[in-house]
């Protein structure tokens, strides 16, 4: 008889978990596709957003056409100051006119690069260059913004993804709600004692097991599963 209570109460709390947890299951699985749905329109938006910034300032790597550009800059008005001395040189001497036209030739092009590097691309549109430092340093700090959230928002969606994964695994598995370390034992009916203790110890663990199964119904209402899921990792930078 107390063999039979306690298998009883034993299914009776697992169909009880089983049935008080499915809604909530649902409820979890949709706010995880919802978030999931949300980030990756969202990653959409933005990365249109630095599509057109890219283009629209000809940035394609910061921190490489940064060291570049910078480098270009200072050897084309090094070669520029060196050609403007040398023509002034060779006017004096009265240089054959040849040198004097090449070295022209050479300052006209230095100065015609500098210009362009020097807000050409943005005083004409029609022009596209990656050269221009000016442009450059006016699109530098909004790329980096949006790479940055971009760079954000694929680690949210990347951690979000990941535990719905193990939310599923868990979730829809077979595992029992209730685990019987040890199956009920029938107890002998001739030794009467430890029948009385055998019927009052299961009549106390379908007790307690009751009560694990109200402690953890109500834990699963206190969680707010939202403030779990849009919970956003620490930006590193």
């Amino acid at each position: 008889m107390a063999h039979d209570m306690v298998v009883v109460a034993l299914q009776e709390i697992e169909e009880l978990y089983r049935a008080a947890t499915t809604g909530n299951k649902d409820l979890i699985k949709e706010t995880y596709e919802a978030a999931i749905a949300e980030k990756e329109v969202e990653l959409i938006t933005i990365a249109d957003t630095l599509t057109i910034l890219r283009k629209e300032f000809n940035i394609f790597d910061v921190n490489e056409q940064s060291k570049a550009l910078s480098g270009m800059l200072s050897s084309l008005e090094g070669r520029l100051a060196y050609d403007q001395a040398k023509l002034i040189a060779f006017q004096e001497m009265k240089a054959p006119r040849d040198s004097i036209v090449n070295v022209k030739a050479r300052i006209a092009g230095a100065s015609s690069q500098r210009d362009l590097m020097r807000g050409g691309s943005l005083r004409n549109p029609s022009v596209e260059t990656s050269s221009d430092i000016y442009a450059f340093n006016e699109g530098r700090d909004p790329v980096i913004y949006w790479e940055t959230k971009i760079a954000n928002l694929n680690e949210e969606l990347s951690l979000i993804i990941t535990q719905f994964a193990k939310f599923k695994t868990h979730a829809y598995s077979n595992i029992a709600g209730i685990i019987v370390l040890e199956p009920v034992q029938i107890p002998n009916l001739k030794s009467y004692p430890i029948r009385s203790f055998m019927v009052i110890g299961s009549t106390l663990v379908a007790i307690i097991l009751g009560i694990i199964g109200v402690l953890i119904l109500d834990t699963y209402k206190r969680i707010d599963w939202k403030d779990v899921l849009y919970e956003k990792p620490v930006n590193h930078t």
